[in-house]
């Protein structure tokens, strides 16, 4: 054989082995991304299974708050209501006795119009043993400055509460107010005394 040709013919088979190692070097890091890459679609896979229960866990989570929520506003606006509603009957208890006081100062009964007797009397049966404002034996001017004052409640109060007064809205606070001075008179009592004035009608 021409020893050109046999030269020929090895370098083409060292070229052929070359070529055989690149494809196979190549064919393994190719196997090998391939398994990287299914074992990251694997891993994302599964993360995104973790993540939709999450997901639903946590709408299911929101959904029961929000029943929760609900729930504690209608609560709330209950117990404001009945605040409110205690507060309204606690401010008129103390307008009572004091147009009570007044009645039995003024003889009220006896000078109101025909329309508003029955619930003037009607207020004073409810009459109580409770501590009242205007008191026997205090001075012009303590009593002056009281009825003043019950002119000025009498005037600021709210519909609800001049209807635990006056449940058929007669009108009988307005009529009432026009017997009550508009001035705390000449002579004011001490502050410590309107203080404790004052007090009365918050206390117990």
């Amino acid at each position: 054989m021409d020893p050109s040709i046999l030269s020929i013919s090895k370098n083409w088979d060292i070229i052929e082995r070359n070529e055989h190692i690149r494809l196979l070097t190549e064919n393994a890091s190719m196997r090998q991304e391939i398994i990287q890459l299914n074992g990251n679609a694997a891993q994302l896979q599964q993360t995104i299974i973790k993540n939709n229960t999450e997901i639903e866990i946590l709408k299911e989570e929101n959904r029961l708050l929000k029943l929760d929520l609900a729930e504690l506003k209608k609560d709330n606006v209950e117990l404001k209501h009945y605040i409110q509603t205690q507060k309204d009957k606690d401010e008129a208890f103390k307008v009572k006795l004091a147009i009570q006081d007044v009645n039995r100062l003024m003889m009220l009964e006896k000078s109101l119009p025909a329309k508003f007797k029955k619930a003037m009397n009607r207020l004073r049966n409810t009459r109580n043993g409770d501590s009242h404002y205007l008191m026997s034996g205090e001075d012009k001017s303590t009593t002056d400055y009281k009825l003043y004052i019950i002119g000025c409640k009498l005037k600021k109060l709210t519909p609800n509460v001049s209807l635990y007064i006056d449940r058929n809205n007669t009108g009988l606070i307005p009529e009432i107010i026009t017997y009550l001075p508009d001035t705390p008179g000449n002579v004011l009592p001490s502050q410590e005394d309107i203080d404790e004035l004052n007090d009365w009608w918050t206390e117990d």
